[in-house]
């Protein structure tokens, strides 16, 4: 009996990703059939279709339809690529660290994009609705990554030589809000022992200095109102409230994170505190009424850091995204530095070593790493190679100027 082939063109559970047209595969069943059972078949694909179709119709697309958040704060605001990333954030950091009952969690060092396909936005309108609903949207890949890249970040500040802080809970509810994180001093300071509320703040920032906002005061101001709130709940329980304040370019997944800034509120405090970061930004104090003064002479365009160290890897044949690993000494002979002897620019043992986005010292395995000989040859532990977002970092505070 003759071989029949029936073509059944199925929709991807993942549509609108990169090119903003649904994906599709092709999938060929073999079957022994007679012809008089081709259209049952035929029919049975038809289907499978149709559901198909259907399954895709539930993630929604921000980037194809004009969705609207409704907030109290600001009013109804465009769900975009920040809002995504932000909500993938808390999704990470739940995964880490408040997996689901019988799950077990699932390291931030281990997940990837295809743990994040979507997430769910509460008080959103789709266009012609009456009224706001939670929908699922979807997450792209690059949305993905950078939330990844965010939360391993925030974590790894929390848990640096200068924090020392330990994370006890995500994305916990108490005294009327949500607490991205709560955490406590692993050791006590001056201050007792007790929790502190952290507040992670995702934003893309085109201006640091722009005309009639204060980015810092404003972020701390909005993140004032929950510690008020747990203040008057049990005051006793709390040793402060903290801002990690992650600077995105825009739009957001256009490159890499281009600043990490915190601020802090201690108990019995009157004023937030800088505890890093926030440099070029209007201090929380800067009368933004008073107009600043002309300048002398014209300002220079903003240069691209990251663009330019591309070109200059790439004429040493280093092509590199965001989330790439390149060898330091490649790096090294690419600006023209001293490429013997790695470990002392990231190690922290020498006045040689770089300071990370945070300021503080690289932290191994998230700034830079040794890897096998067969990502780039070496022996032993392998080859020092570093995350090229923070060699942006580097390469803008070390040698661009040269």
């Amino acid at each position: 009996m003759p071989k029949s082939h029936v073509l059944l063109r199925c929709y991807s559970v993942r549509p609108w990703f990169e090119n903003g047209e649904a994906s599709f595969f092709t999938m060929r069943i073999h079957t022994q059939t007679n012809p008089s059972q081709h259209a049952l078949i035929s029919k049975l694909c038809s289907h499978l279709f149709t559901h198909a179709r259907l399954l895709c119709a539930m993630l929604w697309s921000y980037k194809r339809v004009a969705l609207l958040q409704k907030t109290r704060a600001h009013g109804d605001v465009r769900v975009d690529s920040c809002t995504v990333v932000g909500l993938a954030v808390e999704q990470a950091l739940r995964l880490a660290f408040s997996a689901a009952h019988g799950a077990l969690p699932k390291e931030l060092e281990a997940q990837t994009a295809a743990d994040h396909l979507s997430v769910k936005i509460a008080r959103a309108m789709a266009p012609g609705a009456q009224r706001p609903a939670t929908l699922e949207v979807a997450v792209s890949p690059a949305d993905a990554a950078l939330a990844l890249d965010i939360a391993r970040r925030c974590v790894a500040a929390l848990d640096g030589e200068s924090l020392r802080m330990r994370i006890l809970a995500v994305d916990y509810p108490h005294a009327g809000g949500r607490h991205d994180i709560l955490a406590t001093p692993v050791v006590p300071t001056r201050r007792g022992h007790g929790l502190v509320s952290v507040e992670i703040k995702c934003r893309e920032v085109v201006k640091r200095r722009p005309t009639g906002l204060n980015w810092q005061a404003t972020l701390e101001e909005e993140a004032t109102v929950l510690w008020e709130a747990v203040k008057v709940a049990d005051p006793s329980r709390w040793v402060g409230r903290m801002l990690l304040f992650v600077e995105l370019r825009r739009p957001c997944h256009s490159g890499s994170i281009a600043g990490l800034h915190a601020s802090v509120i201690w108990r019995n405090a009157t004023a937030w505190a800088t505890l890093f970061g926030w440099r070029g930004f209007w201090p929380r104090g800067h009368d933004l009424d008073v107009a600043p003064s002309a300048p002398t002479a014209r300002t220079a365009p903003p240069i691209d850091a990251e663009g330019r160290l591309r070109t200059i890897l790439g004429r040493h044949g280093i092509q590199c995204g965001s989330d790439s690993w390149v060898l330091l000494t490649a790096f090294l002979r690419a600006v023209n530095a001293p490429a013997k002897q790695t470990k002392r620019y990231v190690d922290g043992a020498t006045k040689m070593t770089w300071t990370s986005i945070t300021g503080r010292k690289p932290r191994e395995n998230t700034d830079w790493a040794y890897m096998s000989a067969n990502r780039g040859g070496g022996q032993g532990a392998g080859v020092l190679r570093c995350k090229f977002s923070f060699l942006v970092h580097v390469y803008t505070h070390h040698y661009m100027s040269r």
